[in-house]
């Protein structure tokens, strides 16, 4: 859970390390990171593989005797005497290892990090906060309502950026992301219009096209693996060792608990993976609303462990990711009571019978929110042409939005600072579909004029159109 959270945090801060050097970098450093942070996943396959292994590290031995109970061959001797495997100890040592190295390589990495924002890339104000350089506006203000990140990623391929100070035409200076060309503290100079014309592709699946069928599909998949681990565990404690999956491991000392930790691993990583998606969605449904207040919205940051995602979601009121981050916190429980299910000799029948029961327990819990979260972002969540989980599709949602210019000197303040200052603003923000200067439309977050009828109309002329689009 810990390494999940420093990995997720190097993700988020690389790209504006990146945007800070010298010479700025591509528009692909907006979309991922490549591999650029190859070393946080290296620790963090390391830290992976070791949750399942360390299963495995202490044994209850019971055929260390002399004269062995020949009655009693599961136990032949008793009292069951704790012991190590030393080989599964020099892996994890190894494994140890490569983790310090990749923590002394993001130590190294941290003290990078641009100095003249703040250091909270994961909220919409802090994006929006660095967004106000007009010709990366432009960029991204005249796109098409649909666009999808694709067809993003092709337009802004020859597209260089940087995090530097610019001064705009009425003298004022301000920092963000600025033309990779744009020499830092320079005043604007004309830059030429984006070709947004790019040739229509219509290969794969059709039921694929769209990030939410593509995320329906991966829940359909986890749910019946789910469904999979559930069946199994449900016939291995009633058969114990008369199932078919204990002769499996039998006459092996290794592999009992390693499998089913294994399982239990890839289930906590996939309810992580859910934890952040609905803390990342949260703040757009409730856009979605009229008359949305800034802390439950664009100031809403994302946290990387699912205890304190919790509870933060719980008090902005987002129940339905409260609820997937309570999940997610139950998933690494569900590795500690499945690797206690194998019956082994020396195992003890109450501590079987109670891994099994929880394990249980929390299986058909995990299928029923993993429902209600696939319903939730079917059915409830707006439209959104682009999943909003990379800074450059934040910056389609909030180019051209008067945040960009209320925010004018809060990009270099603390956080609390920050979202202190747009907390005294007094304003209401929603999301939907705004008109641009030239006639067209895009989907947008920015500040609701009024209460009554704008922001009504607001609200429905997205409910409309999302209608259309769905």
């Amino acid at each position: 859970m810990g390494w999940t959270a420093l990995h997720t945090q190097i993700n988020e801060f690389t790209p504006f390390s990146q945007l800070a050097s010298h010479d700025g970098a591509p528009a692909s450093v907006l979309f991922s990171n490549g591999l650029s942070t190859w070393y946080s996943w290296l620790g963090f396959a390391a830290v992976w593989v070791m949750t399942p292994l360390s299963s495995e590290i202490i044994y209850l031995d019971t055929d260390y005797c002399q004269n062995p109970n020949l009655k009693s061959p599961n136990n032949p001797c008793w009292p069951p005497r704790i012991s190590v495997r030393p080989g599964i100890i020099l892996i994890l040592q190894v494994l140890l290892g490569i983790a310090a190295v990749t923590v002394a390589i993001a130590g190294i990495a941290w003290f990078h990090k641009p100095s003249g924002c703040s250091g909270d890339p994961t909220s919409i104000a802090a994006v929006a906060a660095i967004m106000g350089h007009p010709d990366v506006e432009w960029d991204f203000e005249g796109l098409g309502a649909d666009i999808t990140m694709e067809e993003l990623k092709e337009l802004l391929k020859d597209r260089k950026y940087k995090l530097g100070h610019y001064r705009l035409a009425n003298g004022t200076e301000r920092y963000g992301i600025t033309p990779a060309s744009q020499g830092d503290g320079a005043e604007l100079a004309p830059r030429g219009n984006l070709n947004t014309s790019i040739p229509q592709r219509r290969w794969g699946f059709s039921f694929l096209r769209g990030w939410k069928n593509s995320a329906l599909l991966i829940d359909g998949l986890f749910f019946c693996f789910l469904l999979g681990i559930l069946g199994a565990i449900t016939a291995y404690v009633k058969a114990v060792n008369n199932s078919s999956l204990a002769k499996v491991f039998e006459a092996r000392t290794i592999g009992r608990r390693l499998l089913f930790a294994l399982l239990g691993s890839l289930t906590a990583s996939n309810w992580g993976r859910l934890g952040r998606e609905s803390q990342t969605l949260s703040p757009y449904m409730r856009l979605s609303q009229p008359n949305a207040g800034p802390t439950s919205t664009i100031l809403l940051k994302r946290r990387t462990l699912p205890f304190t995602a919790f509870f933060t979601m719980l008090r902005n009121q987002h129940f339905t990711a409260a609820t997937i981050a309570f999940t997610s916190l139950l998933s690494e429980l569900l590795v500690v009571t499945l690797s206690g299910i194998p019956y082994r000799p020396g195992q003890l029948r109450q501590e079987f019978l109670l891994c099994g029961i929880a394990t249980f327990a929390i299986l058909a819990l995990m299928l029923a929110v993993l429902a209600l979260a696939s319903t939730w972002r079917r059915f409830f969540l707006p439209h959104l042409p682009r999943k909003p989980d990379s800074v450059a599709a934040v910056m389609t949602y909030v180019s051209g939005s008067s945040m960009n210019a209320d925010f004018e000197g809060l990009e270099g303040l603390p956080v609390a600072q920050r979202d202190g200052q747009i907390k005294k603003f007094g304003k209401r923000y929603g999301y939907g579909l705004v008109r641009r200067g030239d006639g067209g439309v895009r989907w947008a977050v920015d500040e609701v004029q009024g209460t009554g009828e704008a922001a009504r109309k607001f609200s429905s002329e997205s409910s409309t159109s999302s209608t259309r689009a769905t």
